[in-house]
């Protein structure tokens, strides 16, 4: 586990599973080998929510709007989408991670979550002393991955996920502004300039924002969401989703939410 850190047991022995929020994926560690699985938009932004506060009790509701967002569905779909989260847990049977609350909701069991102590932090690269980096999309896998890791958190994060899955291929642009960075990344080459020329103001005006250097991870999306990801010096990170129509309306409260 030495790119990622993982931030929740599993019921799987004493198997653990990284959580990244960006690319809707769960990362399973058990000894040296790991596995990661793709929760699709829906199943991330789930157990984004759930995890959001453990021990909480969140209501059918709240989560049916947070994880469907885009659609009107059922609450099949929301049963459906538990019992698979679940299963990738190894919480099917138990039912111990998450947990059902009758006619109220669900909770995430705050036992399973990993805090971060002290003697285990994110390790933060040290970053080299450039001011810019070209604009070159590059397929994100295992050699960028090796140069990545030289430049930020961030991108660690990132290239350490398709490093665990080497058939899949992603495109990434770097770029610099002073001390802070930002890594674009897309699913075909030709999109990486479009989200750049679609999200440069909103990453500068995030950099601006923040009082400490900062790095941004922008993650388009096909069904018209960016995922935006905010890494600092203190291990800290977060999130921000937002749709196309909303990149030059944000408000700074919302971007503050992220950077800070």
């Amino acid at each position: 586990m030495n790119t990622l850190s993982a931030n929740m047991k599993t019921g799987h022995g004493d198997q653990q599973a990284y959580f990244c929020p960006v690319l809707y994926t769960l990362t399973l560690f058990k000894d040296e080998s790991r596995h990661t699985v793709e929760l699709g938009y829906s199943g991330g932004r789930l157990l984004e929510r759930l995890i959001q506060a453990p021990g909480q009790v969140i209501d059918r509701e709240t989560l049916v709007a947070y994880a469907w967002s885009d659609r009107v569905v059922g609450p099949g779909s929301l049963n459906q989408q538990v019992y698979t989260l679940r299963k990738m847990l190894g919480d099917e049977k138990n039912l111990q991670i998450i947990q059902t609350v009758p006619r109220r909701g669900y909770r995430f069991n705050p036992a399973f979550i990993i805090e971060k102590t002290p003697e285990q932090p994110l390790q933060q690269p040290a970053t080299p002393a450039l001011e810019q980096v070209p604009v070159m999309a590059a397929p994100v896998r295992s050699g960028l991955r090796r140069k990545a890791m030289a430049v930020s958190a961030t991108l660690a994060v990132i290239t350490g996920y398709f490093f665990a899955s080497p058939s899949t291929e992603l495109y990434a642009s770097l770029q610099k502004t002073g001390n802070s960075s930002v890594v674009y990344v897309e699913q075909q080459q030709p999109k990486v300039n479009e989200l750049i020329s679609k999200t440069r103001a909103l990453s500068e005006r995030m950099i601006n924002l923040s009082e400490e250097p900062v790095e941004l991870a922008i993650v388009g999306s096909a069904n018209g969401y960016y995922q935006v990801h905010c890494s600092h010096n203190t291990g800290t990170n977060n999130t921000l989703i937002l749709h196309a129509n909303e990149i030059q309306s944000v408000s700074d409260t919302r971007l503050l939410s992220c950077v800070q």
